[in-house]
């Protein structure tokens, strides 16, 4: 059987043709921070217009409040300075945090304060009770990730991060506090930064037409190489996420977390943190898809501070190391250019922190943790560090890896990705599944069609919620099922062979197999080897409407129902292979 299915399409992604200026960065920015004016209450809180029972007590609106003032001073808006000020003295209203968030946020719009990026008259009302809050802040007391010595997560980096600004800005503090006593804050950021290194990914092997090829015995001085040879390879690439479920939403984070770090804090920055600094970047630079795009799987997937944090990371890069300012310059134009097309401002003036939300004003689309006060506050921080360093139109772009005719790229021993692109096609696909999260599942992630108008997406980002499986799963006999692993890649970006085994749920190696993928004029096509008298199935979430051509020889196929995801409307298609050597898939336009 053949199956031509026909769903609803999202947009072309946009690749920046030409650089980017600062005026449309600088327009977005201010017109957010405006549309939160009317969202903020006579006594300094932010109502959540997503969700009526959010209290707006979170680091966000601090941030939004910083962002508030910096514009206000740029435009000399009255309005938005009373309302960023009133935010500010609704927050030293709260208990004294000691969060990383919040540690963070403060110690950030102090250094703000302190630079004067805020209204004068508006520095002078909450700089003294600020200075005073930031001086009360003492070292985390709670149980999580930050006092177990063996944890490691995101949390770490974001609490050096607000350490590192607290102890660079002009703060007293009280007896037992950060501020008091420089020392053993000190001691915990080495120790952070240590952790960081010792929890980062194995370097990831890279392979682009034209630049090497890969050599896993090759050393280079930022240890084993296991990617390309010669000057263009531009150094070891090494993810830097939370441990075990590998989202690529916090490589970025977390990347630009080192990178303040490192500016502000530059003691704290040994040799060892300083190459996991560059391979940090470096892994930056490789994960971004031709169009931007920068989140395709786990959690926070597709969030707009994922972008923001990217350009910030591109901007400041570009201004630090003008030998690699190029690559950074184009890395920043394209983070904010895909922000731009895939998060248009709403009637309303605020920012859809996920594109799903452009399509259904759902929350339960995003992850429960993602508030939208919160996260537009941080996204707009994050743009507006971006836009403090944007880079001149003028100065000189160079191309990125994912502009190669031919890439891959193998991530399989860190976040389990692999991906890579021939001509027109870029894809990406999971190895295996990192996380009980379902977007973290082994499976196609996507492809995306380069055309005169730009990259198309044909498949949506996976739900966040329980239910049709991307996973390749063996059905057996007796209620049995297996689903695979993948261990090592060979090939090209044109044609790449995965091999691994399949597991069953107690963990018993059924077998090895094979998965080809292999791209086509407009697509990609995929074989997975089946052991003898096995059903395979697996699901792929098309995206939108429009006239997307999936093919399953000798399958059946199952539509169900289409919903919103964070990319938009995804619309899944379940294909079964009963009793077949091989399971063939292709997708196409």
């Amino acid at each position: 059987m053949i199956a031509v299915l026909a769903f609803a399409s999202g947009a072309w992604g946009r690749a920046p043709q030409q650089a980017l200026s600062a005026s449309p960065l600088d327009g977005y920015i201010a017109g957010v921070a405006r549309a939160w004016e009317p969202y903020t209450t006579a006594d300094g809180r932010v109502s959540d217009p997503l969700d009526a029972a959010d209290t707006g007590d979170n680091y966000g609106v601090i941030l939004l409040a910083d962002v508030m003032l910096k514009v206000a001073r740029r435009t000399d808006d009255s309005a938005l300075e009373e309302a960023g000020t009133r935010i500010i003295a609704s927050a030293l209203t709260l208990p004294v945090p000691n969060d990383p968030f919040n540690l963070l946020a403060i110690a950030a719009v102090i250094h703000d304060g302190q630079d004067g990026e805020f209204p004068a008259g508006a520095w002078e009302r909450v700089a003294g009770p600020l200075l005073q809050r930031a001086g009360q802040i003492g070292p985390p007391t709670e149980a999580t990730c930050l006092t177990e010595a063996p944890c490691y997560d995101n949390w770490r980096l974001v609490w050096s991060a607000g350490a590192s600004l607290l102890l660079s800005d002009n703060v007293g503090g009280v007896p037992g506090s950060l501020a008091s006593n420089s020392v053993p804050a000190a001691a915990q950021i080495r120790t952070d930064l240590a952790m960081a290194v010792k929890h980062a990914g194995a370097p990831l092997e890279m392979a682009i037409a034209g630049e090497g090829t890969r050599e896993p015995s090759r050393h280079t001085a930022d240890g084993p190489a296991g990617m390309l040879a010669g000057p263009a390879a531009g150094g070891v690439a090494r993810e830097l996420s939370d441990p075990g479920a590998e989202p690529p939403a916090y490589e970025l984070f977390s990347a630009f977390m080192l990178e303040l770090i490192g500016e502000v804090n530059p003691h704290a920055i040994t040799p060892a943190v300083a190459r996991l600094r560059r391979q940090a970047d470096r892994y930056a630079l490789d994960m971004m898809a031709p169009d931007g795009q920068l989140s395709l799987s786990g959690r926070s997937l597709d969030q707009s501070w994922v972008q923001a944090a990217a350009a910030a990371l591109g901007a400041r890069r570009a201004a630090l190391k003008p030998a690699e300012g190029g690559a950074w310059r184009a890395y920043a134009d394209r983070a904010v250019s895909y922000l731009l097309a895939a998060y248009p401002i709403r009637a309303d003036g605020l920012l859809p922190i996920v594109p799903g939300l452009s399509v259904e004003w759902n929350p339960s689309i995003m992850d429960g943790y993602a508030a939208l006060n919160q996260y537009e506050g941080l996204t707009l921080w994050l743009l507006s560090d971006a836009l403090a360093q944007w880079p001149r139109t003028e100065a000189s772009r160079t191309s990125l890896p994912a502009d190669s005719r031919e890439l891959l790229a193998d991530d399989l021993g860190s976040s389990g990705l692999v991906w890579g692109r021939t001509a027109r096609v870029w894809w990406e696909l999971s190895g295996r599944t990192t996380s009980g999260d379902p977007r973290s599942a082994q499976g196609l992630l996507a492809v995306k069609v380069g055309g005169a108008s730009g990259w198309r997406d044909l498949l949506a980002l996976r739900p966040r919620h329980p239910g049709p499986s991307s996973v390749w799963t063996l059905g057996m006999t007796h209620g049995r099922t297996a689903t695979p692993t993948f261990t090592r890649v060979r090939g090209e970006g044109r044609r790449v062979v995965l091999t691994g085994g399949y597991r069953e749920t107690n963990g018993r190696l059924l077998g090895r197999t094979t998965w080809t993928l292999t791209t086509t004029a407009t697509g990609v096509r995929l074989n997975m080897s089946v052991p003898p008298k096995a059903m395979l199935h697996t699901t792929v979430w098309l995206a939108g409407i429009g006239s997307w051509r999936l093919s399953a020889p000798a399958a059946t196929t199952t539509r169900g129902a289409c919903l919103v995801t964070a990319s938009g409307r995804a619309c899944p298609v379940t294909i079964y292979w009963r009793n077949r050597r091989a399971a063939v898939l292709e997708v196409g336009v």
